[in-house]
């Protein structure tokens, strides 16, 4: 079973995104998903309740999805997101 991706949520324009983006390079480890141009990302940020990017989510083994704050602790979670 392959691990489960952290996800990073960015935004077209953003001067922290595009450093984090820089920072992170080919990480496998995360998965960067732009708010403004993929739906996926936008439909976690809206479930999540997030107001600003960038925002890092974490994936549980039981398939949770959280979000965190900018302390590294979790914020909020939703169950195992659903593909449409």
């Amino acid at each position: 079973m392959p691990k489960p991706k952290n996800i990073v949520l960015v935004a077209e324009g953003c001067p922290a995104c595009a450093e984090v983006k820089e920072q992170l390079g080919k990480n496998k480890n995360y998965e960067i998903l732009d708010v403004t141009t993929n739906d996926k990302a936008l439909r976690l940020a809206r479930k999540l309740g997030v107001t600003g990017v960038p925002t890092f989510l974490v994936t549980r083994k039981n398939g949770q999805v959280c979000a965190l704050k900018d302390d590294g602790t979790v914020d909020k979670c939703i169950e195992k997101p659903t593909k449409k």
